[in-house]
């Protein structure tokens, strides 16, 4: 078989492997110094939330008490404060009695805070936008500090953890558009972007570690899927390009046949 040769664009083109993995995953922990029942539960594994979504509430009767007794002593030490000011802008009372009022008026608004905020924290929001992972949140158990509620992921951007060697890793840069393929998921490859090279080598693979960024915002992928990445490491214009099967191997080289008057040689 005869075949024209051309010259036309060349790319070099490298093969790695990794696994996907959520950009980012959160623990959602209840803010309490003991524990605290869990009144209501709002979302399940799987379920999308939103950034500031209410997850669950937690009881609030010990807090509502101690929120009345604050509330009850900073209006005590806010109003002995106001009226023995006006004492002493008459010269009634002393700086040093000034002194003390204040800094019990600056305690009680302390404590009033900091019940306000066990208030707050018994609703239970999501700090990031994502999926819900993973749930040990059940209506009428208990909360605690020692135990995430909620585990939320972001997956609308998966990263792949990958390697090259050291022949390749000045030919790659952040920001690169490479070809990822997750063959679980999807026959066709999708473009994703290289948003980190270390510099560091992986001593247990040889390997300089690197992560590609892809868009997962249609929901193909999950977590810890097998991926192929396809990465270009040099490019050439105006290349002669021969078909593999066309070479011819002796003795440790490689040969064309070309024709010359009708003539292989």
């Amino acid at each position: 078989e005869v075949m024209s040769v051309g010259t036309e664009h060349f790319d070099k083109v490298i093969s790695v492997a990794g696994k996907t993995a959520a950009e980012s995953t959160v623990n959602v922990i209840a803010k309490v110094s003991g524990m605290e029942q869990i009144m209501a539960v709002n979302v399940k594994v799987g379920d999308k939330v939103s950034k500031g979504q209410v997850l669950a509430r937690l009881n609030t009767d010990a807090s509502s008490i101690q929120l009345s007794q604050a509330q009850l002593a900073y209006d005590d030490a806010k109003s002995n404060y106001d009226r023995s000011y006006a004492l002493y802008e008459a010269g009634a009372v002393s700086q040093a009695d000034m002194d003390r009022l204040q800094l019990a008026l600056s305690n009680a608004e302390n404590t009033l805070a900091q019940a306000q905020l066990a208030i707050d924290y018994a609703t239970v929001t999501a700090p990031i936008s994502g999926t819900i992972v993973s749930a040990n949140a059940d209506e009428g158990s208990y909360a605690s500090a020692s135990q995430p509620m909620f585990v939320i992921a972001n997956v609308a951007t998966l990263e792949v953890q990958a390697g090259v060697t050291e022949s390749y890793i000045n030919k790659i840069k952040k920001g690169q558009t490479v070809e990822v393929l997750v063959g679980a998921a999807s026959a066709e490859p999708v473009n994703g972007t290289i948003t980190e090279i270390s510099s560091m080598m992986d001593m247990s693979t040889k390997n300089y570690p690197i992560t590609i960024s892809i868009d997962n915002r249609a929901g193909q992928f999950v977590d810890g899927m097998y991926a192929e990445v396809k990465i270009i490491t040099d490019s050439a214009n105006d290349v002669i390009v021969i078909p593999a099967q066309a070479m011819v191997n002796r003795d440790g080289n490689r040969y064309v046949y070309v024709v010359d008057n009708d003539m292989a040689r």
